[in-house]
């Protein structure tokens, strides 16, 4: 196969060229894009393509904003909408959601409290009832030791 070494994007972009250029010289003809082995071989290609990550590409350091968090006040003391953002941060870090699209359509009813027999924090479960790339998601977090970077914890306070 030629293009073989191209992305699907690749293909992608070259069958649209091609298929512009085939409308105008044959009109009469039917689209490529209705040709069901080209379509067949287009998805096939979006199957069995796989792009790596890259291993050499920067992570992301979240030490600032756990230095930020750790800069307010205790979480007892914090007033609702530091509270809120708080627990939005420490959330997002933990869980890996998208603050927008995720963690904004959280709602009370999507977190669930864990509790030992005396009635102690043991962990959450958060669920994302309609994120982008699944039906539905769930994410399990355990409380931390340090309450004042513990997401489980500042939850709780908050709702």
């Amino acid at each position: 196969m030629v293009n073989k070494h191209l992305s699907p994007q690749q293909l992608n972009c070259i069958r649209s060229a091609t298929a512009s250029v085939f409308r105008i010289i044959h009109p009469e003809k039917p689209a490529i894009a209705s040709n069901l082995i080209l379509q067949q071989y287009f998805q096939a290609r979006k199957h069995n393509h796989y792009k790596l990550p890259n291993n050499n590409q920067e992570i992301y350091d979240v030490q600032p904003m756990i230095d930020l968090i750790l800069t307010w006040d205790e979480t007892d003391d914090l007033l609702l909408d530091v509270l809120q953002k708080k627990a939005i941060l420490l959330t997002t870090i933990i869980s890996m959601w998208r603050p927008r699209s995720d963690i904004g359509k959280l709602q009370y009813r999507d977190v669930n409290f864990k509790q030992d027999d005396q009635g102690l924090l043991q962990g959450i479960t958060l669920t994302a009832r309609s994120p982008k790339e699944i039906e539905a998601k769930l994410s399990k977090l355990g409380a931390l030791k340090d309450k004042e970077i513990c997401p489980a914890y500042t939850l709780w306070q908050f709702c």
